[in-house]
């Protein structure tokens, strides 16, 4: 049954940006975490959890690593793509590790303003997605840098906020309007039919000018 349900899932997960499918552990494994996601749908904190970091609250705006509790280690970068819309609580340590104190839990996107961004965005805000269930907010300008309201967020499914965090991808525009989604290249995405190649158009031409 845990198989069937992983597999369902994970088949329903969003290709990658080039069209091509990602591994197969990594679509089981967000295929199980939106299973966990909605088996605690009905708490007040539906598809969040609190995380707990240890590291100098400095390092969100910069660079520099982090801890979970238990000891895992994370990037900086990916610590900013989990406080973009969830429940965190910093352990503040001085320069040789002790903790010396622990800070308020925060959500950085009250309810108020999530039901905002899912009714303007209607699903995960990439081109050809669309994924309405297991969305985040993600920051354009990074939290804590960038502020937290309407003109700064968007909704993003759990693999494409990772493409603008860890990836590489970077965007910018307005939300309500137009949005510029730019690859670690530097290259901007552009969505529809590819352009006509030059030996067809030639072809065309020719063929309507005779």
């Amino acid at each position: 049954m845990v198989e069937k349900a992983i597999g369902r899932r994970a088949a329903a997960q969003p290709k990658g940006p080039d069209g091509l499918y990602r591994p197969a552990e990594q679509t089981a494994a967000d295929a199980l975490v939106e299973l966990a996601s909605a088996a605690i749908a009905a708490d007040a904190d539906a598809d969040r959890a609190t995380i707990v970091v240890h590291t100098e609250s400095v390092v969100l705006a910069g660079d520099g690593t982090a801890e979970l509790q238990g000891g895992h280690p994370i990037a900086a970068e990916t610590l900013r793509r989990l406080a973009c819309d969830c429940r965190v609580t910093f352990v503040n340590h001085d320069q040789l590790g002790r903790p010396l104190g622990v800070g308020h839990t925060t959500r950085t996107v009250p309810p108020w303003l999530d039901r905002q961004v899912r009714f303007r965005d209607g699903g995960c805000r990439f081109p050809g997605c669309g994924r309405q269930c297991f969305t985040h907010n993600h920051h354009m300008d990074h939290w804590p840098k960038g502020p937290t309201e309407l003109g700064n967020l968007v909704q993003l499914c759990r693999f494409h906020h990772r493409l603008f965090h860890e990836g590489g991808w970077r965007m910018r525009g307005d939300p309500d309007t137009d949005l510029i989604l730019v690859r670690p290249d530097g290259t901007i995405l552009k969505t529809g039919p590819p352009p006509m190649h030059w030996t067809v158009r030639q072809r065309l031409f020719c063929t309507a000018n005779s």
